[in-house]
């Protein structure tokens, strides 16, 4: 099981950046700013997405079956699956000159990419973590 700790940090990166990006939308709306303010949406529905899909995806595999290792395996294919069709929308609108949907799927994209580097980057804490861990009880 995941300890809370652990669980939490992700979480935290991710509700800090929900709210920051709120405020963001508010004040550019309140600044009267529609088209920034838009921009910044399409970032907040990408964390949302990722957000929802980690609550879910630890409650399937940490908390019915305490298995961590399908846990991270298949949170992370998520950042397969999910942005597969911002690629090929991408594509498409590269080829018929779409300058608007190509901005729109690259921040899609480099969101998603920023979410997906974090979690590496948070798994790699936690190895690092355990090993410590580990190797203090197998000295002991």
């Amino acid at each position: 099981m995941i300890e809370k700790f652990e669980y939490c940090t992700f979480l935290n990166f991710m509700e800090k950046e929900i709210i920051e990006l709120n405020k963001k939308i508010e004040f550019l709306i309140k600044d009267d700013r529609t088209d920034e303010s838009d921009l910044e949406k399409i970032k907040l529905n990408v964390f949302c997405i990722f957000k929802q899909v980690y609550e879910s995806t630890y409650k399937r595999f940490c908390l019915s079956k305490d298995n961590l290792s399908s846990f991270f395996t298949n949170y992370k294919n998520f950042f397969e699956k999910i942005p597969q069709n911002w690629y090929e929308s991408l594509e498409k609108a590269k080829k018929h000159k779409n300058y608007e949907k190509i901005f729109v799927e690259e921040i899609k994209i480099e969101t998603m990419l920023k979410i997906k580097n974090f979690f590496l980057n948070y798994i790699k804490g936690i190895e690092k973590i355990w090993l410590k861990n580990l190797w203090k009880f197998l000295n002991v």
